[in-house]
């Protein structure tokens, strides 16, 4: 068995809904799922499958899958060109020293480009991660468990701010970036959204 989520972050569609399986076999995984929205993690068996996104009846995207073995994985919903398509962000990550955690960046703001992932703990700050621009997912850093303050900033100027997340000893974290829907009526141009990893693959009997 495998695990999957599916993430929207494409700002150009409104609520959809999702489907997994071969023609009137299909079963609905989400209905209204918003802008900036995520599924919790399902369990699915691994093989040939069908997904398939809808937006107000309409297909708009139906793409032919294999899903790996004793994985777990994001599926993004994005839009790139005016186009949606799907894509798959492996969850599987190192271990961790004892009393850390782990924190990574997935980028999928439309057109923003080296971007940089700051965070503060107490009253000191650390950049984590630099030059990232649209379509990068990187490493896993450890991080001290606690309060966190993360944004995300170009060129000395903030795009972004969550401020306030608590990291649990031996979790993992995927820190996506993406973008507004309507960023001129926003205080900043991108947002945040914190989602946690599973950390091993799924064991089977």
């Amino acid at each position: 068995m495998s695990l999957l989520r599916f993430f929207h972050g494409c700002p150009q569609m409104g609520e959809v809904s999702v489907f997994v399986g071969e023609g009137s076999m299909s079963a609905p995984i989400a209905r209204g799922l918003a802008y900036g929205e995520s599924t919790p993690h399902i369990f699915m068996h691994g093989g040939h499958t069908t997904i398939r996104v809808e937006e107000e009846g309409k297909v708009r995207v139906q793409n032919h899958v294999i899903i790996p073995e004793n994985q777990s994985f994001t599926l993004m919903i994005l839009c790139r060109g005016g186009v949606m398509e799907l894509v798959a962000i492996t969850e599987a990550a190192p271990e961790l020293e004892e009393g850390s955690s782990g924190v990574r960046i997935a980028s999928f703001a439309q057109g923003e480009e080296l971007l940089e992932f700051w965070r503060w703990f107490g009253n000191e700050e650390e950049q984590l991660f630099s030059q990232i621009t649209e379509g990068d997912v990187s490493e896993y850093a450890q991080i001290e468990p606690g309060m966190h303050r993360l944004e995300i900033r170009k060129e000395g100027g903030t795009l972004s701010i969550l401020p306030e997340h608590r990291a649990v000893e031996g979790r993992m974290y995927t820190v996506f970036i993406i973008g507004r829907t309507h960023p001129d009526e926003e205080e900043f141009p991108v947002a945040i959204r914190v989602l946690e990893d599973m950390k091993t693959t799924i064991a089977t009997e």
